[in-house]
């Protein structure tokens, strides 16, 4: 059994996982329970996973994520009062459509779902790329192809010149030897 239990002490939500022990007859002799903080760190490793940024958010707010304090500040105003239905909604069960928001000076683009296997808490996980940066990984990639065109009609040009300055010389010489062959000993 896998559910996400909040830790009223510490007011921490644990992702919690339930096994049975079983003796070797197959009677259920206990339990295993393991449980850990859905803290930024575990939104940092989810991130690499998605290979763009996560957070987790509850009713009310951002509870972790793998983006700077100053992103979360605005990304929890954007969730949570411009598109507070739709977050509301993807939190109990579903999904936003995709929007596109300015956060912290750049652009980002995501959606809002309901985290899977949490029956006890509403939760939901935020999956959002840094257009900005994405847009100027692209720009990069056009400058580098851009100078790789140029960079080919060089080679052609300097190709053709070099090749036309070699087959110059060896013309002349074919026509010489022509020369000599067909009688003309004089030149």
């Amino acid at each position: 059994v896998h559910d996400v239990g909040h830790k009223a002490d510490d007011d921490k939500l644990l992702q919690v996982a339930l096994a049975p022990v079983r003796n070797q007859e197959g009677g259920l002799i206990g339990a295993l329970l393991v449980g850990y903080d859905i803290s930024n760190g575990l939104a940092e490793r989810e991130a690499e996973v998605f290979g763009h940024e996560v957070a987790f958010l509850r009713e009310g707010g951002i509870y972790s994520s793998s983006v700077d304090q100053n992103v979360v500040t605005s990304l929890g105003s954007f969730l949570f009062d411009t598109m507070a239905d739709d977050t509301a909604a993807a939190l109990t069960s579903g999904t936003t459509s995709p929007w596109t928001t300015e956060l912290a000076g750049a652009e980002y683009v995501g959606v809002v779902a309901s985290l899977p296997e949490t029956p006890s808490v509403d939760m939901g996980i935020a999956i959002m790329a840094n257009k900005t940066d994405q847009m100027a990984l692209a720009e990069t990639a056009t400058v580098i192809l851009i100078l790789m065109a140029v960079g080919l009609i060089f080679v052609l040009i300097y190709g053709f010149l070099i090749g036309t300055s070699l087959i110059r010389p060896i013309e002349e010489i074919e026509e010489g030897v022509l020369t000599v062959i067909n009688g003309r000993t004089d030149f």
